[in-house]
């Protein structure tokens, strides 16, 4: 029984053996030193462009020749860039921060500062009376809690 596993598994490894050999030998057969072989090639992008830096793209045969005399620079894609989001609001006391995210890459953002909110006339109005009232608050206090 050990005699008939251990010789189906070498005619397996044969088997596939063969088969893979008649699969490789017309690509070893089709060599660019043959003069009857006219070379097909098709593009294939080595390098993939990103949106600050360009890529490739080469041409290779089905032999395995690569023409690098055709390579081809892809142009880098650029920003293409989302929506404005808030990320701090603006005030009267200081300035707010927007921010938009490139969609190619979501690691790339962009920043812009919004200026601060300029008061309304009745919020001026407002704190003028404040102040008034506090100062007012202030000498009514001093003279009933003097030292």
């Amino acid at each position: 029984m050990k005699h008939c596993k251990r010789s189906i598994a070498l005619l397996l490894a044969a088997v596939t053996a063969l088969l893979c050999l008649a699969c490789c030998l017309p690509a070893f057969a089709e060599s660019s030193d043959d003069p009857e072989h006219e070379h097909n090639y098709v593009a294939v992008t080595v390098i993939k462009a990103t949106c600050t830096e360009p890529g490739l793209r080469r041409y290779i045969c089905g032999c395995g020749d690569v023409d690098e005399t055709r390579d081809e620079e892809i142009p880098a894609t650029g920003h293409r860039w989302g929506p404005w989001t808030t990320v701090v609001e603006a005030t009267t006391e200081q300035e707010g921060l927007k921010e938009r995210t490139c969609i190619n890459d979501p690691s790339h953002k962009d920043y812009k500062k919004v200026p601060k909110v300029e008061p309304s006339s009745f919020s001026l109005f407002f704190q003028k009376l404040l102040a008034r009232l506090k100062g007012l608050w202030d000498r009514i206090f001093a003279l009933f809690y003097r030292d």
